[in-house]
């Protein structure tokens, strides 16, 4: 395969046809207003309500269990009592066969389908922006917020989605008497892969093969690319540079930095070797990782504090990073640091829990926030997000959404409880469709919904740059990075600049490579 290492301009692929909605406070439904101590955006992108077709297969872990055992705790985006009315509708089969109880036990071989409402949840509106592209594969900048691949709560809003509907049909779209047409009429050909695959809440550099032949060999190059992240986190991290690390961390040491020509003022790294592994039978929709010497896997995590030193001390520590808007207020007199982070190896939020086990959390990672709150699992039988005092509210007109009879006629089975408002007139029906609520107002003519906020959309995490090896040969790396930085990475964007290897165009050796961290 050849590596084109010229850059063509970027191309953004805004989500225009989704509507934009504003952010109400769920108590009084006022609009949000800015605040000068917690600001959030006012505004996010939605999508109407739509029906979907969930399909699985029985995984090892479900063999002898119930559905009602598997929505319950496996597919907890709707309450089990949404899952009961689909049944009572006929709109769950196994084996192509309805089932007629949450009681029906579930075997090898079986394949689970699910007809659903569903109502997305929100997201930013920042968009997807195509930074480099080639026969083989794109790297694309992936905003905070939606995930690499389409699951739970997210499908039209996620990032391969977006890319296939937005730029590949884009590509291959004609006109044919005055009509725009696509010369694709499978969509099994409209192919994006994520290489390496960020968090929701991450946002940057994301790689997207092309093709099944690009995959599996940017499958095995990926593993033997450097990989460089940047981060802002809880606490002085420079203050790591003074104390006798190794014996307040396990499989951690302080490396002092050789002055090189590098381009950036870093005196000193922390590599981190804590041992990883994935908390199993975690109550809540999230995946997390600890550090555990006993059962974990090997992890290898590099740490580089930066230096502002354009900024005073004083001000530096004021620096504080809002909810959603991820725009720097001083508001805050707590100390807090950016990070340049190279994990070596890939498991899964690696680079959340290494900061988390020195002290260290990334801003606004509530999941590894040092005073993160656990969840019992009598605390999460109800759906756990409604405590979130953020909604969004939007009204549709019925002929400008594509659902069946089946929630256009008023139904005596809605669900209800004290989370939501009680079905209480003829006109009304109620449906949960994962990311929230819809009404439908038969006699207004109208679907009125209710999108439930998840915070936070992004945490202080950035995809910043790769070096790949080319295809021709592994000993020489391809620079690919994140020209687009978040915003409250605008204090050391132009730092990064400066980094020698930020300004590389051509193929450089591994000794070159390292000679830059």
């Amino acid at each position: 395969m050849e590596f084109n290492g010229k850059l063509k301009p970027a191309i953004i692929l805004g989500t225009q046809e989704f509507p934009i909605a504003k952010v109400a406070l769920r108590d009084d439904e006022k609009l949000l207003e800015k605040s000068n101590i917690f600001q959030l955006d006012s505004e996010v992108r939605i999508v109407p309500p739509y029906i979907i077709d969930y399909s699985v297969s029985c995984k090892m872990r479900w063999r002898g269990k119930t559905l009602y055992d598997i929505f319950s705790k496996e597919f907890r985006t709707r309450p089990i009592n949404e899952y009961q009315k689909a049944v009572n509708c006929g709109k769950i089969s196994v084996n192509g066969k309805p089932v007629n109880s949450l009681d029906h036990r579930i075997f090898n071989g079986d394949v689970i389908r699910h007809e659903s409402l569903m109502i997305e949840l929100p997201a930013p509106l920042d968009n997807v922006v195509i930074l480099y592209n080639n026969k083989h594969f794109l790297a694309v900048y992936k905003p905070y917020g939606i995930p690499c691949h389409p699951q739970g709560r997210f499908h039209k809003l996620s990032l391969t989605n977006i890319v296939i509907n937005k730029y590949f049909r884009s590509e291959t779209e004609v006109i044919i008497d005055n009509k725009i047409e696509s010369r694709i009429t499978n969509d099994d050909k409209l192919y994006a892969h994520p290489i390496n695959r960020l968090d929701r809440v991450t946002s940057g550099l994301v790689i997207l093969s092309k093709n099944c032949d690009s995959t599996r060999l940017l499958s095995k190059i990926i593993t033997k690319s450097h990989k460089y992240y940047l981060a802002h986190v809880e606490g002085d991290f420079s203050s790591l540079e003074h104390v006798n690390i190794g014996k307040l961390f396990k499989s951690t040491q302080l490396v002092k930095i050789p002055n090189l020509e590098m381009g950036l003022n870093i005196n000193f790294g922390i590599k981190c070797e804590a041992p990883l592994e994935i908390i199993k039978d975690r109550v809540g929709d999230n995946l997390m990782t600890k550090v555990s010497f006993e059962s974990g896997k090997s992890a290898l995590t590099w740490f580089f504090p930066l230096k502002i030193e354009y900024l005073s001390e004083e001000d530096r520590k004021k620096i504080k990073i809002d909810q959603v808007n991820f725009e720097s207020a001083n508001i805050c007199d707590k100390p807090n640091s950016y990070v340049l982070c190279k994990p070596v190896t890939g498991r899964t939020h690696q680079i959340r829990a290494h900061l988390q086990y020195l002290g260290f959390p990334v801003t606004l990672d509530h999941l590894y926030s040092l005073n993160r709150k656990e969840y019992k699992y009598s605390d999460m039988i109800q759906y756990p997000y409604f405590g979130s005092p953020y909604v969004v509210n939007y009204s549709f007109s019925l002929q400008d959404i594509d659902l069946n009879e089946q929630f256009l006629r008023p139904s005596s089975s809605v669900y209800s409880d004290n989370n939501f408002p009680s079905n209480n007139t003829g006109n009304k029906d109620i449906h949960f469709g994962g990311g929230g609520i819809m009404t439908i107002d038969n006699n207004m003519n109208k679907i009125n919904v209710q999108y439930q906020l998840e915070l936070p959309l992004g945490i202080c995490l950035h995809s910043l740059l790769y070096a790949i090896p080319t295809f021709e040969d592994f000993s020489k790396y391809h620079i690919i990075k994140c020209e687009i930085f978040p915003k409250w990475a605008k204090y050391v964007s132009e730092i990064i600049k400066e980094w020698i290897l930020w300004k590389i165009d051509s193929p450089i050796d591994l000794q070159q490579l390292s000679s830059f961290l």
